[in-house]
């Protein structure tokens, strides 16, 4: 499922060159993850560091390693301190 408004991902797109088509497709699942978080919690108070932390992780790994690290939703990858 997608979040990110297609509006959105069209001004993304500008600061991205048409080579990095694939930059867009590793980052939208984790931040995807990230905002279906933040919507089903939207009723209560959210640790937006360690959310943002997770995020990140997951990102660079994705990027980096070529591995999906899956720390928003699983604590086995989770090697950074609590915030």
């Amino acid at each position: 499922m997608m979040i990110a408004s297609p509006k959105l991902m069209c001004r993304g797109a500008g600061l991205l060159g048409p080579g990095d088509a694939f930059l867009r497709t590793l980052v939208a699942a984790p931040i995807n993850v990230c905002l279906q978080q933040l919507l089903e919690s939207s009723s209560q108070p959210v640790n937006m560091t360690r959310q943002m932390s997770h995020l990140a992780i997951d990102v660079v790994g994705k990027l980096a390693l070529g591995y999906d690290l899956d720390t928003q939703t699983s604590e086995e990858n989770r090697f950074s301190r609590e915030l």
